[in-house]
C-alpha cells in the first residue's frame, strides 16, 4: 500500500483524547450512511495521496502532540494504509488513537492484538433495534463484536484509553437508556448533542436533552462516568460513589 484516501489532518488538538494533545488524520469514505454526519463532504469521492507524505506529516507533528488520532470517514475501510501508518506512528514514539463505526471488528482485532492501538472511540449510534431507521447499517453484528473487543482490551489493559460516543437527535434521544445495558459500568461514555439544519426536524432543544441528561444522570442510578458535550460546554457525571470521593 503506497497510498490512502486522503481527506485532511488537523495539526493539533485537545479534543480527541482527554488529557492528550493530538493531531487528527481523516480518512477518506464510509458506508454508514448516518443522516447527521457532520462530515459529509468526506464521505465519497478519490484523493489519493502518497503514504510518504502522509508520514512526513505526522513526523512534524511529533514535537508539538502526544499522538496521532485516526479519523474520518472510517478510517477501517482502508485498512492496509491504517495498518502501515498506526505502525509508523508508534515507531516514532507517539501514541495513536482510532475514532471508528465498529463496522470492521477483524481489522480492530488485528490492530489490538499486534498493540497499534492506544486508545478507540467507538460509536454506538442508537439501541440495536434503531440503526435501520438512522443508517444504512442493517445488521450490528459487526459492531456488538467491536464493542466486545474493546471492552475486553479495555480491561486487559490492550488500550490505555476507550469510550463509547453516541451523538443523539430526536430520533435516539431516548435510545441513551437502552444503550446503557450494553455497557459495564467500568466503561467510559460519551453523549453528544447533535447540530443539524432545522428543517431536518431532529433537532433537540437544549431543554429536551438536559432533561434527559439529567434522568440519564441521576448519581443514584448512574453506572459509570458520563461526559456530555453540547455546543461548547462540556460536562462530567460520576456515580453516587465516585461523586463522593
Amino acid at each position: 500500500m503506497t497510498e490512502m484516501n486522503y481527506a485532511g489532518y488537523i495539526d493539533f488538538s485537545s479534543i480527541e483524547w482527554p488529557d492528550h494533545t493530538s493531531s487528527v488524520l481523516f480518512f477518506r469514505g464510509c458506508k454508514a450512511g448516518c443522516f447527521y454526519c457532520y462530515n459529509k463532504h468526506i464521505l465519497a469521492g478519490d484523493n489519493y495521496v502518497s503514504l510518504d507524505v502522509i508520514k512526513d506529516k505526522i513526523n512534524g507533528s511529533k514535537p508539538f502532540v502526544e499522538a496521532i488520532v485516526m479519523s474520518g470517514g472510517e478510517c477501517t475501510e482502508q485498512p492496509d494504509a491504517l495498518y502501515e501508518l498506526l505502525k509508523y506512528t508508534k515507531s516514532i514514539g507517539l501514541k495513536t488513537g482510532l475514532y471508528t463505526n465498529g463496522c470492521n471488528p477483524d481489522i480492530i482485532f488485528v490492530l489490538l492484538k499486534e498493540n497499534l492501538i492506544d486508545m478507540i472511540s467507538l460509536d454506538i449510534k442508537a439501541t440495536w433495534e434503531n440503526y435501520p431507521s438512522l443508517t444504512a447499517i442493517k445488521d450490528t453484528s459487526s459492531i456488538k463484536k467491536s464493542l466486545s473487543l474493546c471492552i475486553m482490551a479495555s480491561r486487559t489493559n490492550k488500550l490505555e484509553y476507550f469510550n463509547v460516543n453516541t451523538t443523539v437527535f430526536k430520533s435516539n434521544l431516548s435510545d441513551i437508556f437502552g444503550i446503557d445495558l450494553y455497557l459495564p459500568s467500568d466503561i467510559n461514555q460519551t453523549i453528544t448533542k447533535g447540530i443539524i439544519k432545522p428543517e431536518s426536524g431532529e433537532c433537540v432543544s437544549d431543554e429536551e436533552f438536559m432533561y434527559a441528561i439529567k434522568e440519564y444522570t441521576d448519581p443514584y442510578i448512574l453506572t459509570r462516568p458520563v461526559t456530555v458535550k453540547m455546543a461548547n460546554q462540556i460536562h462530567k457525571y460520576f456515580p453516587c460513589s465516585d461523586a463522593a470521593m
